[in-house]
């Protein structure tokens, strides 16, 4: 029967093909589809995409053979009988064109979702090195979602992404947590499993929540009957009067230009100036979405047997620094990649008693400041290392003209819209 209507299957596409020359849009899958995909075995198989709206499109999968007619919108989408767990397949979709996939499993599909724990790739792992050179499941397969934000509720991925083998060539990129629930799961059931990778690290809860899900809640209902919708340009005028306000409270607001002369000196009085832990970075502590120049200053005590030539050692900075030692100038970076630093002190620099470490540190993108590893922060005398982790004093020089950083903790439902709701159609575990 399956030969019967392979055969039968391969008429109609040809008779379809012929009437479609004229069609103006090019036939399309949801991104989510690509080559090497594991659909969810065992419960009826949604396929999905775009074509010319009224457009016939048809679809063939093992076997299966459905048309389907897109609406006014150009949006299709075509439900197959379920399968059991097996394959290689192929998948066959016809319009005015033909899109072939191939190498399609039907097994266990799961999402992987949440923050950087998540996120966390197998080459980061412990012995990453022995994990990748033995990973040969040709039968588990990953899907990176690509980071996306979106204010409204997408029908598709903005960015492609590719599902991949869990092979040596390939594993390394897939989450770990990901892959190794994977591998356990495989070991015992025997049948395709399929990861899809829907993470981002630093994201809270409510950006992977959808507006829907708030407006249900009887905890959150009555508050979203007034909360506007996401619009970037009053999200960002929004942002720019919190700032504002923010370093008014800290600093009482930007500084004269003439002011930031004496900020390197050790004689400088920086007592009034509020404080940060260090390494952290100045985003995730109190001046959240800022971008622009900040100052820190740390003092540490020496004794006489600890001063003469040193080294200073401070973790990744993002991205500029010129840093300075009692007011003397010893070293900097600029535009690089986040990396650690190391500078050198000349000898007469360091003295008895206090002694300042200053540094100005430039940030247009990313999450900006002192970060990295607490290890790394320190000043080094011989075979005496002073830590200079903890608080240290800091202050804002100036701001960019474009101060605010948009990311998915900025409003509700920013992940969800652009990496979830594309694939809500899609059957899973």
């Amino acid at each position: 029967m399956r030969f019967r209507g392979a055969f039968i299957t391969t008429v109609l596409m040809t008779i379809l093909q012929c009437c479609y020359l004229t069609a103006s849009a090019k036939v399309e899958l949801a991104k989510i589809f690509t080559d090497s995909m594991v659909l969810q075995r065992n419960m009826p198989i949604r396929i999905w995409g775009r074509a010319e709206k009224n457009e016939w499109v048809s679809v063939t999968f093992h076997g299966q053979f459905k048309t389907v007619k897109a609406n006014k919108l150009g949006e299709w989408n075509c439900v197959l009988d379920a399968e059991a767990a097996g394959g290689p397949y192929t998948l066959t979709v016809l319009g005015k064109n033909t899109v072939f996939l191939k190498d399609i499993l039907m097994g266990d599909v799961w999402i992987c979702s949440g923050q950087s724990n998540m996120e966390y790739q197998v080459k980061m792992a412990k012995n990453a090195g022995d994990e990748i050179l033995r990973a040969d499941y040709a039968q588990i397969r990953g899907y990176k979602v690509p980071h996306q934000m979106s204010g409204k509720p997408e029908k598709d991925f903005k960015q492609s992404g590719k599902w991949n083998t869990a092979t040596s060539g390939n594993v390394s990129g897939f989450t770990a947590a990901g892959y190794f629930f994977a591998r356990e799961l495989y070991n015992k059931l025997h049948i395709p499993i399929g990861i899809i990778d829907d993470c981002f690290g630093g994201s809270n809860i409510e950006t992977w929540i959808s507006h829907q899900a708030f407006v249900d809640d009887s905890y959150f209902s009555e508050f979203m009957k007034t909360f506007p919708p996401f619009d970037a340009d009053i999200l960002t005028q929004y942002q720019e009067k919190v700032t504002a306000q923010k370093l008014k409270e800290l600093q009482k607001g930007i500084p004269a230009p003439g002011s930031i002369i004496h900020w390197k000196e050790n004689s400088y009085d920086d007592s009034h100036w509020p404080q940060m832990k260090l390494p952290g970075s100045w985003v995730l502590q109190q001046l959240d979405n800022v971008k622009g120049v900040v100052w820190y200053r740390k003092t540490f005590r020496l004794d006489k047997a600890q001063t003469g030539k040193a080294t200073l050692k401070l973790p990744v900075i993002q991205q500029s620094d010129s840093t300075y030692v009692n007011g003397v100038f010893i070293g900097s970076t600029a535009n690089r990649p986040p990396a650690p630093r190391i500078y050198s002190i000349p000898a007469g620099v360091l003295k008895p008693g206090d002694n300042v470490v200053t540094v100005r540190v430039s940030a247009s993108t990313g999450i900006g400041g002192i970060t990295g590893d607490a290890n790394d922060m320190h000043f080094l005398n011989r075979d005496t290392a002073i830590a200079l982790l903890g608080n240290w004093s800091f202050q804002v020089e100036k701001l960019y003209e474009d101060t605010v950083n948009i990311i998915p903790n900025s409003y509700p439902s920013l992940l969800y819209n652009a990496m979830i709701n594309p694939i809500t159609g899609l059957a899973i575990t």
